[in-house]
C-alpha cells in the first residue's frame, strides 16, 4: 500500500506541475517530507491526507489503495470531456501568476540595477 501511496504523491505532484519544495508549500509540509512520502518511506499526519483528498478531489480509498495514473487515463463511464480538479487548476494559475510576478520582479531589478 505504501508503493502505491507512493507512485500517487509523485503523479499528484507532476500533475499539478509544482516541484517537490512548492508541493511541500501547497500541503504545508517540509520540503524533505514530499521526498519520504514518494519515496514510500512514510505517510502524512492524517489532517495533510485530507488536504490533499480535498485539493484533488480524490477519496481516501483511492489515494492509499488504488493507482490513480491508471485511473485518471480510464474515463468515467458517460463521461464526454473529463476535466481536471477545480483546485488543480487553481494550482496552476497560482503557478502561472507566480511565475509572472518573479519574471516582472527579476525585470524590474535589472532595469533598476546602474550596471546592469
Amino acid at each position: 500500500m505504501k508503493e502505491i501511496f507512493a507512485e500517487n504523491m509523485k503523479y499528484l505532484r507532476k500533475l499539478s506541475g509544482l516541484d517537490q519544495g512548492d508541493f511541500a508549500d501547497f500541503l504545508k509540509v517540509h520540503r524533505f517530507n514530499i521526498g519520504s512520502y514518494e519515496q514510500g518511506r512514510c505517510y502524512p499526519s492524517v489532517p495533510v491526507i485530507l488536504r490533499i483528498c480535498r485539493n484533488f478531489s480524490v477519496s481516501i480509498e483511492d489515494l492509499l489503495t488504488k493507482n490513480l495514473e491508471d485511473k485518471c487515463k480510464r474515463p468515467a463511464p458517460n463521461a464526454k470531456n473529463p476535466s481536471p480538479p477545480e483546485n488543480l487548476l487553481k494550482i496552476q494559475a497560482i503557478r502561472e501568476a507566480a511565475n509572472l510576478i518573479a519574471n516582472n520582479a527579476q525585470m524590474l531589478l535589472s532595469e533598476s540595477d546602474p550596471e546592469g
